[in-house]
């Protein structure tokens, strides 16, 4: 079972790469930054369809409500009412999981001096949850190997939650994923993540680089959740408003905030059925750029930037699942007294051709500055997926990118681990 997965790598231009030639002919991949928990199903005594479809790291309505809850999977009684059941961790060992990534890959631009053909050794994460008592729970998210070769801590997530398993109040602290709607993000089941609701920011506002609503960032989030169940099927209202740091003047979360105040990020998720969703988010922050005054003309200077959306999916014939996004903001800058306005959406599609083989496509659409001509950024990413068993799963993607009116391609072939 999967939860808690995170984005894939994802840059304002995707990457291509070329499958690995030994795994041509079976070819998959799945995220290089997704986090599996086998952990929970071997824990729970349960299959990883209970919590993902088509397939993980993708998260279904229970998947999602499990997760919300604190690690409580949800259940019905004798009397059709809604329950929680916790099967607390009592050591590392049942509370985490590993997951291991090695790829092959040609990209068709790449830097001066380097190979467009080549291997990675991928991400090593180490990924652990569970509730802990009646009310808490805890997951950390620890990388000890990055695809740069660093060592990383990605999340370290406290939650507490309380009222009856229908209505539950949340509080949730630490380094967070403040994103609820994870189907376009970390639980994507493509590597290349989508540009919309990227972690990796393609909208450079004079020296800033730019802010990314897929960030990790250190904060607080209280919520509520109500679940209400009838002739079997569930309905979900999740309702959230976190305070966070925000990011810093070169893009990446704060430890701490950089101007007077904190960002603030709304959300409203509908769960509906076993698999469909729809949402709406709004955050509103700021950060400082040129604290010491080192830029001319001197800084420092604020940037004060707004995101918001919508995003949903849609199961048909119990195979097809349709997600899209929808996502706009604008960046208010004193360094170029002036604004920014961003724009971006994508559309995908993710059908499971039979048990544990899905293919998947999705169409992105990417405008970094409207106010600028012949800066759009499209792309196309086709890529297939096969699980082998509960641990090994490979995958192969083609991607096409028209930046600007440039056009490149390629293939990438991950083989992904999971313990």
């Amino acid at each position: 079972m999967d939860s808690g997965t995170r984005s894939p790598r994802r840059q304002p231009a995707i990457s291509y790469s070329l499958a690995l030639a030994g795994l041509a002919a079976l070819a998959a991949f799945l995220p290089g930054r997704a986090d599996a928990i086998p952990a929970y199903a071997r824990r729970y005594d349960t299959k990883c369809e209970t919590c993902h479809f088509p397939m993980p790291p993708r998260l279904n309505n229970t998947g999602i409500l499990f997760r919300r809850s604190g690690f409580r999977l949800p259940d019905a009684d004798d009397k059709g009412n809604l329950t929680l059941n916790a099967v607390p961790a009592h050591s590392i060992g049942e509370a985490a999981s590993v997951v291991a990534n090695f790829a092959g890959r040609f990209d068709q631009v790449v830097n001066p001096g380097e190979s467009k053909s080549t291997m990675e050794f991928g991400e090593v994460v180490l990924l652990a949850g569970t509730a802990v008592g009646e009310h808490l729970s805890a997951q950390t998210t620890f990388i000890p190997h990055t695809e740069e070769g660093t060592v990383e801590l990605e999340g370290a997530e406290f939650q507490a939650n309380y009222g009856k398993p229908g209505g539950q109040w949340s509080i949730r602290g630490g380094l967070i994923e403040p994103n609820l709607w994870q189907k376009g993000t970390h639980g994507t089941i493509t590597l290349a993540g989508n540009l919309a609701l990227s972690d990796a920011s393609s909208v450079p506002v004079g020296s800033f680089p730019g802010f990314a609503i897929g960030h990790n960032q250190v904060g607080m989030e209280g919520g509520y959740t109500y679940t209400r169940l009838h002739n079997g099927k569930s309905c979900t209202t999740m309702l959230s408003a976190a305070v966070l740091n925000g990011v810093d003047e070169t893009g990446d979360p704060a430890s701490r905030n950089t101007t007077d105040g904190a960002d603030v990020y709304f959300q409203a998720i509908q769960l509906f059925g076993a698999r469909n969703t729809a949402g709406a988010f709004y955050y509103k922050g700021r950060t400082l750029i040129d604290p010491l005054g080192l830029l001319l003309p001197p800084g420092p200077f604020r940037d004060h930037f707004s995101r918001y959306g919508v995003m949903g999916n849609y199961v048909f014939l119990d195979r097809l699942d349709l997600e899209a996004a929808f996502a706009d903001g604008k960046d208010h800058s004193d360094e170029i007294n002036g604004n920014v306005v961003s724009r971006g959406a994508f559309a995908q599609a993710d059908f499971q051709i039979r048990d544990r083989w899905v293919a998947d496509y999705r169409r992105d659409y990417y405008d970094p500055d409207r106010g600028v001509g012949d800066d759009l950024i499209r792309a196309h990413t086709v890529s297939t997926t096969y699980q082998a068993d509960d641990n090994l799963f490979f995958t192969v993607e083609y991607n096409q990118i028209n930046e600007a009116g440039t056009l490149s391609h390629g293939f990438i072939g991950n083989v992904r681990f999971v313990y």
